[in-house]
């Protein structure tokens, strides 16, 4: 682990189809806070953590509060609606 990487603090996951989830954890990286959503292969029966993948997004809590209104914008303009 990177001494200058704090232990991340999960948030929660969501389930990206049958063999994978969306992990949201916080953490810091050189004294600065960051939100992290990685991907993570993870099968539907498996009752582990699953196996981490180098695919995610990292980013300042700032970026993810100007982020937040344009993803509800999108969600609006899906055929669904924002409904599943």
């Amino acid at each position: 682990m990177d001494v200058n990487k704090t232990v991340e603090a999960l948030v929660g996951e969501v389930r990206k189809g049958r063999s994978s989830v969306l992990k949201v954890s916080v953490g810091e990286y050189y004294g600065k806070t960051y939100v992290y959503c990685q991907l993570w292969n993870k099968t539907e029966q498996d009752a582990g953590p699953g196996e981490e993948t180098h695919l995610g997004l990292t980013m300042r809590p700032d970026v993810l509060r100007e982020l937040l209104p344009l993803f509800s914008k999108a969600l609006e303009q899906t055929s669904a609606g924002g409904r599943k």
